[in-house]
């Protein structure tokens, strides 16, 4: 449990919409799934136009660089936000920080 979310096996599936064309159902990741599948496939080895073929789901090379470039864009806000605050904090403490070290990495890939 991480705060007060619980950790389930739901938090790491794929979620997809679909639109129906007539002959056809077209499904689209909705924006967790995004988010989901930018994660799993940098948590693996996986090549972005393999990622579908080993998620046992239909999904385009296209879609998985979107959704890495989606999460890098999730990360950097995140990653600001984060060092913003640091600062404010750094700033209205009474206590001196005699060293603040920072380590970050626009690379998502191992």
């Amino acid at each position: 449990m991480r705060g007060d979310i619980p950790v389930t096996n739901d938090m790491f599936m794929l979620h997809f919409k679909g639109k129906d064309n007539g002959n056809k159902i077209r499904l689209h990741l909705t924006p967790r799934g995004q988010l989901v599948a930018a994660i799993r496939r940098n948590l693996t080895n996986t090549a972005a136009k393999d990622f579908g073929t080993s998620a046992l789901c239909d999904m385009s090379a296209s879609s998985m660089i979107r959704s890495e470039i989606i999460l890098g864009a999730c990360r950097i806000a995140s990653f600001s936000k984060f060092h913003e605050q640091l600062e404010a904090d750094i700033k209205e403490s009474s206590v001196p920080f005699a060293v603040a070290t920072h380590a970050y990495s626009n690379e998502l890939s191992l």
